[in-house]
């Protein structure tokens, strides 16, 4: 089987953890480490392009905030690798655009599988944090001023807001209609319950679409 390349970096601030997701990735078929970092301040030293960000989301003394997450997010997929369960650092973390949430423990399978569904602009979640998405999209508890939708689902909202169904918007934007369905999930996980209307209207009111698509 031919995978495509995906270039990943890696921001870490624990040396043992960087060295093995780089063990992990190399002998993985089409995903090459371009670059490591022990900071966000390492990682703008860096002269290399990535396709995916794997970044720890507790550098130094304390979590990323939700601004750091998004101004990376908004120029490379970026997938949070992390120890933390905590229900408020997953959902801080989607929130704030991150295309997945992987857990430290997961196995070398999982770590290849998540790498490569987020370059896809896919949506990958340790399975057992499943539950902390399925329950924020149910309860709606969304904090607005945490809200940022990602550059493709803001695309995937606006092509619903325009009133193309999701099979054409899957068209427009050339990718499988499976991908549209993960983008529309992870858009009411961070924007809460109610119909394609109450999603566009809750984003404009969050500064998160132009009113006029």
């Amino acid at each position: 089987m031919t995978f495509p390349r995906i270039r990943i970096v890696i921001v870490d601030d624990h040396p043992i953890a960087r060295y093995g997701m780089q063990e992990i990735f190399a002998s993985a078929p089409g995903i090459e480490v371009v670059g490591e970092a022990e900071s966000l301040a390492g990682l703008a030293t860096l002269d290399t392009c990535a396709d995916v960000l794997v970044l720890d989301l507790y550098l130094g003394q304390g979590r990323l905030t939700a601004g750091q997450i998004a101004t990376l997010a908004s120029t490379r997929p970026v997938l949070v690798v992390s120890a933390s369960v905590r229900r408020e650092d997953v959902i801080a973390a989607v929130r704030a655009g991150a295309g997945g949430y992987l857990l430290k423990t997961a196995e070398r399978d999982v770590f290849i599988e998540a790498v490569r569904t987020v370059a896809g602009h896919g949506f990958y979640v340790s399975a057992q944090l499943a539950h902390l998405i399925d329950a924020s999209l149910e309860a709606g508890d969304t904090a607005a001023s945490e809200v940022r939708l990602a550059p493709r689902e803001r695309q995937v909202l606006s092509l619903i807001a325009q009133g193309f169904t999701q099979a054409q918007a899957a068209t427009r934007m050339g990718v499988g209609q499976g991908t549209i369905d993960t983008y529309i999930k992870r858009i009411r996980a961070k924007l809460g319950p109610g119909n394609k209307a109450d999603l566009t209207r809750r984003a404009i009111e969050l500064g998160q679409l132009d009113p006029e698509p």
